[in-house]
This record gives structure tokens, sequence and C-alpha cells, in this order.
């Protein structure tokens, strides 16, 4: 932890003094041999537990033919499938498109973009001291 703060910047918060090893399931080990639950769920991205066998191999499979390709360059077949997916499974008979973000903050200002987009209204409502993810609200 203590090297954690010499070497990180202070923009990233801090709320426990834990230094995780390693993760399965619900259950977070860290590096003084301690195992805890995991109640925060990865800040709520974890809805399959840390580790689970078959993300792993997914994981794993996908790393071997292709780790990442910048969406507003090239397009790329699971990006593809992953959206009609979402979009199959998106109740409602209207069209869908689905954005794919890489943080709650991404999808956050998204989501105000399109809101503002939609109604032509800049004003947006947030709950002061509410957690929005890293953005600027």
């Amino acid at each position: 932890v203590a090297r954690r703060e010499a070497a990180l910047g202070r923009g990233g918060a801090k709320l426990t003094q834990i230094a995780v090893e390693r993760a399965v399931g619900t259950a977070v080990h860290d590096v003084d041999g301690n195992t805890l639950l995991d109640f925060a769920g990865g800040i709520g991205m974890l809805a399959v537990g840390h580790c689970p066998p078959t993300v792993v191999s997914a994981l794993q499979k996908q790393a071997e033919s292709l780790v990442h390709v910048c969406s507003i360059v090239a397009s790329y077949e699971p990006m593809v499938e992953v959206a009609e997916l979402l979009n199959q499974v998106t109740p409602g008979d209207h069209a869908k498109k689905t954005i794919l973000s890489n943080s709650g903050a991404e999808a956050v200002e998204a989501a105000i973009k399109m809101a503002r987009a939609y109604t032509g209204r800049e004003a947006i409502i947030v709950f002061e001291g509410a957690y929005h993810g890293r953005t600027n609200l």
C-alpha cells in the first residue's frame, strides 16, 4: 500500500488498506494471507465473480487471436456479435443499437450526450455527493 502511494497519483481513490494478491468467486486473498469476502463485487462490475473458469477460458481463447482493436479505427467480429446479442435481449420491438464502453465514467458521459441530443436540453440532474464514475459531474 505504501508503494502504491509512492508510485501512483492521488486521482485514484483508495478506500481500504487491503493489498489484493488474487481472487476467486467471491473470495479475495490479500498479500498477508487473509481471505476476505468481496462485498464490493469489483465495484459492481463482477456479476460473475472473480476468475470464473468459463470467462477465463473465453478470455484466453480470444487473446490467442486478437487482444484489442480500436473500434473507431476498425470493426471486429466479437464486438459486432456482442452488440447484436445485447440488442436481441433488450426489451422492446423498436430498432436498437448498443454502445460499448470501457468504464462507468465513459458510459455515463455517453448517456448524457445521448439524452442531450434526444431532448435538446443541456441541463441534467445529478445527486450531490453520489458516485457517477470518474466524471466531471
